[in-house]
């Protein structure tokens, strides 16, 4: 800025001084321009308009020759200034312009490297992802499936079970029923004997009714046994099957266990899978500021350059405005 000032400062005294000159060579044509006039005079009066002529003239030389010498003067302070000023600026103003176009180069290789980068994890969580919904999403619905099936299976063979031990326990209440029945049979045809053996030999009918009545006591005692042989073989068989349900029941508990920590498993391995997105997520949100961060670097350093590249034009465009000045000021002088 304070360049600029000294360069606006210097364009107004050079133009103060082309101005002076031009008012000199004006006033220069307007007393000369009535010599043509007087050049039709008696001879008298045209000498003396040439003496005065000539007199204007010297002094016309003589401010010229100090305008020159101040012209010069200028032109040396300006040539210094020049070279002692606006030298070493535009090579410190080159030097940050390479500075900050490598700055800017190396910034945009930066963020090549990190937008390929970037989009490299950005796959990555999409691929995780992807992958969380295949892992999860469909063993989670087949377990699940399973675990209703294996649930309801369980719920079954507990009602059979228990339906089981209650016919058990009413069978053997039968059973034990019916053998307290035959041992009172069994006590009351003995007495019966008893009596018989006791009265002697009796009538023939006595002894016909008796021996249908042991018959009949025997033909129930037989079928008593025979339907306690086949309720002891059907609890022996429910007893099986109980014992069969009961072990299926035990491999169900386990099968549901075993499920129980898959479904942990997986769990875990979700919420780690969960916290790796999350992770590169963040990762990824870090490393897009830290883009942003390069992006507005960048942006700022294309700003700089823009406005070195500006100040620059403006200097060429000072220095050359100079360079026309100076040039018409040498002309002028070449003249004189």
């Amino acid at each position: 800025r304070r360049s600029l000032e000294r360069t606006a400062g210097r364009d107004l005294s050079l133009d103060r001084g082309m101005y002076l000159e031009e008012e000199l060579y004006g006033s220069r044509s307007a007393r000369q321009s009535p010599n043509t006039h007087l050049g039709r005079d008696p001879g008298g009066g045209y000498i003396g308009e040439l003496q005065h002529q000539n007199n204007d003239l010297q002094r016309e030389l003589a401010n010229l020759k100090k305008e020159l010498e101040l012209t010069n003067q200028k032109l040396g302070s300006s040539m210094h200034s020049i070279k002692t000023f606006w030298s070493p600026e535009l090579k410190k103003e080159r030097a940050l312009r390479k500075e900050e176009s490598a700055k800017y180069s190396l910034i945009n290789d930066q963020l090549k490297l990190l937008n390929s980068e970037n989009q490299k994890q950005a796959m990555l969580v999409r691929q995780l992802e992807e992958e969380l919904r295949l892992r999860m999403r469909g063993p989670s619905l087949e377990m699940q499936q399973q675990m209703e099936v294996l649930f309801a299976e369980n719920e079954h063979l507990t009602r059979e079970i228990a339906i089981l031990r209650e016919t058990i326990k009413e069978l053997e209440l039968r059973i034990e029923t019916q053998k307290q029945t035959l041992q009172a049979r069994d006590e009351s045809i003995k007495k019966l004997l008893e009596m018989l053996q006791s009265k002697g030999v009796g009538k023939e009918e006595e002894r016909q009714m008796l021996h249908q009545m042991q018959a009949l006591a025997q033909k129930q005692l037989d079928e008593f046994r025979a339907e306690i042989q086949r309720r002891d073989q059907e609890i022996l068989a429910m007893s099986a099957k109980m014992k069969t349900l009961e072990e299926q029941h035990q491999d169900y508990q386990r099968h549901i266990a075993v499920l129980k920590e898959s479904l942990c498993a997986k769990e875990e391995h979700y919420n780690m899978l969960q916290a790796d997105v999350e992770e590169l997520r963040q990762r990824l949100e870090e490393k897009n500021r830290h883009i942003e961060k390069k992006g507005q670097v960048a942006m700022q350093a294309t700003q700089e350059r823009n406005r070195i590249n500006n100040e620059l034009c403006e200097l060429k465009d000072h220095m050359d405005i100079k360079d026309r000045k100076i040039n018409v000021l040498q002309r002028k002088l070449e003249l004189h």
